[in-house]
């Protein structure tokens, strides 16, 4: 059993990848777990993104079954952009 050990390198490695997505996903369910408040994202800057419809996969051409995202928001200072006069 001299490459015995390959076995458990790659178990060892598939838990490590494991256990660090799960604290990538906790980073960012922490990070944005005010947003579920969408007045805060609005405060904050946030605005949806043109043209403001929910974006589904019907509206893509796609198979409706295949579910939507939501109404995307964007804040143009944390994407590097400089910001827009909106009208309003």
């Amino acid at each position: 059993m001299r490459y015995g050990f390959i076995p458990l390198a790659v178990s060892i490695l598939t838990v490590g990848v494991a256990l660090a997505e799960t604290d990538q996903i906790d980073t960012i369910l922490t990070a944005t777990a005010k947003y579920a408040d969408i007045n805060v994202a609005l405060a904050e800057g946030f605005f949806p993104a043109p043209p403001g419809d929910c974006v589904s996969a019907a509206a893509e051409g796609l198979p409706a079954e295949m579910g939507a995202m939501g109404i995307h928001y964007i804040h143009p200072g944390l994407l590097g952009l400089s910001p827009l006069a909106r009208a309003g």
